[in-house]
């Protein structure tokens, strides 16, 4: 229980690290979390983060080749809601970039 509660809470610090990078346009420093967190990390972190601030975290991480990996870590619910909210040219780019096992 105690590892279920660290990991929700760093969940919720990458959330906000990611939104607050985000927020200020500090492009480099979110690229550098973007690179360093597993995708398994970028997707709890997107459960706090608001439709806004998916919509410009997720092309950014489909320019890491982190898009694909973290929406197939994503609870199914998640990743049908975040995946209806993509615009038709971010679903095609990704679908270019992801694995064909994927």
């Amino acid at each position: 229980m105690a590892r279920y509660r660290r990991q929700q809470n760093e969940s919720e610090v990458y959330g906000k690290i990611i939104a607050r990078l985000l927020h200020a346009g500090a492009w480099e420093n979110l690229q550098r979390v973007i690179v360093k967190l597993h995708p398994s990390d970028l997707a709890d972190a997107v459960l706090v983060l608001s439709g806004a601030d998916r919509d410009i975290l997720l092309p950014r991480l489909l320019k890491n080749q982190k898009l694909g990996d973290t929406l197939l870590e994503m609870h199914e619910d998640l990743r049908i809601e975040v995946v209806a909210s993509m615009s038709d040219d971010l679903i095609a780019r990704l679908i270019v970039e992801m694995h064909s096992d994927d």
